[in-house]
């Protein structure tokens, strides 16, 4: 596979993440966010993104700690809390996965942990198939 149809897979995926991911999520209380390798990202709520993280080291840290094992790794940043992955599939690279929860506490967040890694792990399944699904000659 030539590299530029593997960044296109790469960027079908985490757009079409995006779009299946982000039409699933509730209205108020978890957001997307999704950093490729180069560190563009795509969100699911630019408001919030704008307003709490840009500009800012926290997205950096946080995947300084997941690359240094701490998985998912956690942060709060005001009133958010934010939750993030790496994010692969055996073929690709695809960078990291954030989840942004809002409205929530911590032993709210706490008691729910297992929902969260089962979200994080859904991503990976769901990269999975977008990317069969937008390679042209699958495995």
């Amino acid at each position: 596979m030539a590299p530029y149809e593997t960044v296109a897979i790469e960027n079908d995926v985490q757009e079409g993440l995006i779009k299946v991911l982000g039409s699933c999520l509730p209205e108020d209380g978890m957001d997307l966010i999704l950093i490729d390798r180069s560190r563009f990202c795509w969100t699911s709520d630019a408001v919030t993104y704008d307003t709490l993280i840009e500009g800012t080291p926290i997205l950096e840290d946080m995947i300084s700690r997941i690359n240094d094992g701490d998985e998912p790794a956690l942060t709060r940043v005001g009133d958010v809390f934010l939750v993030g992955a790496h994010l692969w599939t055996p073929r690709f690279d695809y960078g990291y996965a954030m989840l942004m929860f809002s409205h929530v506490n911590d032993e709210s967040l706490l008691q729910n942990w297992s929902f969260v890694e089962v979200v994080l792990n859904q991503m990976q399944c769901i990269a999975g198939l977008l990317e069969v699904q937008d390679d042209p000659m699958p495995l």
